[in-house]
């Protein structure tokens, strides 16, 4: 429990560093705060399951689920930079910076706690499909901005390039089966 601690502690103390004066459009400044905070929130709950004597299996459910759901959001920040944005605008420029810690480290680190440290309950199929909800929200505020509203109207600009061409159902379509089988694979990882 003492690993998973600091590791939170790290998470929560960087991510809110670099990420303070941030936009706060961005789904990778947003996923980084959920997962900061979740991690601020893990570290206290474990801290005082510790002091107490218990085990990860302590861990309340409201808890597990809320580490759990923003451990995969910050997973899709980083898939998505790997897969689909790094092609684009070059590994360099999307991991260099702080970059370096909201698409890799801060994500890379997520996962290591919730899937490896923080092992007290199972996640059930219903409770995976949380994981689910901020890319859905996320994904309908930016077609409103980007595809609805549009960039000439105050929208946003198309700063994903999900729009590209026109294709945002294609971009909406992969984005939501990709956060889907990430759900299923941290929550396949987190119960092994």
């Amino acid at each position: 429990m003492i690993y998973a601690i600091l590791i939170n502690a790290v998470i929560a103390l960087v991510t809110l560093v670099i990420t303070f004066k941030a936009a706060k459009r961005y789904f990778t400044t947003l996923s980084n705060i959920f997962s900061a905070l979740a991690s601020l929130v893990l570290m206290v709950v474990e801290i005082v399951i510790l002091s107490r004597g218990g085990s990860m299996a302590d861990l309340p459910v409201w808890a597990v689920l809320l580490k759990y759901t923003a451990t995969v959001s910050v997973t899709v920040t980083f898939l998505t930079v790997m897969a689909f944005l790094g092609p684009i605008y070059t590994y360099k420029s999307q991991l260099s910076g702080s970059g370096a810690w909201v698409h890799l480290a801060g994500p890379v680190l997520a996962v290591i706690a919730f899937g490896l440290l923080e092992k007290g309950m199972k996640l059930s199929f219903l409770q995976a499909c949380l994981g689910m909800l901020p890319t859905l929200l996320y994904g309908v505020v930016y077609l409103y901005q980007v595809v609805v509203r549009g960039q000439e109207k105050g929208g946003w600009e198309d700063f994903y390039s999900f729009n590209r061409g026109g294709k945002w159902p294609i971009a909406f379509s992969a984005m939501v089966l990709g956060t889907a089988l990430i759900c299923v694979l941290l929550t396949l990882f987190h119960n092994a």
